[in-house]
């Protein structure tokens, strides 16, 4: 990771509650979408953990499960576990890790996921080196569950922008988002892609689409917390400029 990234998750962690995201709509869509894919009395892995917010929901939605979650950003590790303590909570270790040291664990895991962390890596060689090193971390049928940013949801967005005069949305600085043809078609030694969820479609829509437009008309900056925004929850699924999608690995060896 590079000292610009870490310096910036390290400063956000001030936010706290926001720390990992303005959007909190979207977060708990994710949240929702991760959860639901966990089952009971399992060893969970999280890498790129955060304020722990993810982690502690799973904890909490579970029964007899383990957590162990890692962060590069001292900082971050630090409100994980201050926000651990604050809601008395057992079963989660929070610990600083930068996953590009690529140094074994100890403990073989039936999940591993990601929440945003591999966008975080400088380029597609580096993010694959981190997949293939997450997948190694699985017991056998062990699945590699990567909720991540796509580009070409972002470009899908972008064109139904530019069709009602919205500018385009750029990645932020410090991410670099996930081509699927290159998760779709990757080789992981030992796995194999078992699905790929599209399930953020609508909600981008309305949110970058509608009510951004809606908001330019008004002369005003389009707001997450827009009630608009929460009517997405209430649809049905829009694949096409699902931003956010899941990519879940099983291993078999």
């Amino acid at each position: 990771m590079s000292k610009e990234i870490l310096d910036f998750w390290n400063e956000r962690a001030k936010l706290e509650h926001t720390s990992g995201s303005n959007d909190y709509i979207a977060k708990e869509i994710e949240q929702e979408k991760i959860i639901s894919l966990i089952s009971d009395n399992s060893s969970v892995a999280e890498f790129g953990c955060g304020n722990g917010e993810t982690a502690i929901r799973l904890y909490e939605s579970k029964k007899d499960i383990n957590i162990s979650a890692y962060d590069f950003s001292p900082e971050m590790v630090a409100l994980a576990n201050k926000n651990k303590e604050s809601r008395g909570i057992g079963n989660i270790s929070f610990d600083v890790k930068d996953i590009t040291d690529n140094k074994q664990l100890d403990l073989k895991f039936d999940y591993i996921y990601t929440e945003r962390m591999l966008i975080n890596l400088a380029n597609w060689d580096v993010q694959k080196t981190a997949i293939i090193f997450m997948s190694q971390q699985l017991k056998p049928g062990g699945k590699l569950i990567l909720a991540e940013n796509s580009l070409d949801g972002l470009s899908e967005i972008n064109t139904f922008r530019e069709s009602c005069g919205l500018d385009a949305i750029n990645m932020p600085w410090h991410n670099q988002y996930l081509l699927d043809h290159d998760i779709d078609t990757l080789n992981v030694p030992g796995c194999r892609l078992v699905k790929k969820h599209n399930y953020t479609g609508t909600y981008y829509f309305v949110s970058r689409v509608i009510n951004a437009y809606n908001a330019k008309q008004a002369g005003k900056e389009p707001s997450y917390d827009a009630e608009i925004n929460k009517l997405a929850l209430q649809l049905p699924t829009i694949d096409q400029m699902s931003q956010g999608k899941v990519w879940v690995f099983e291993r078999h060896e």
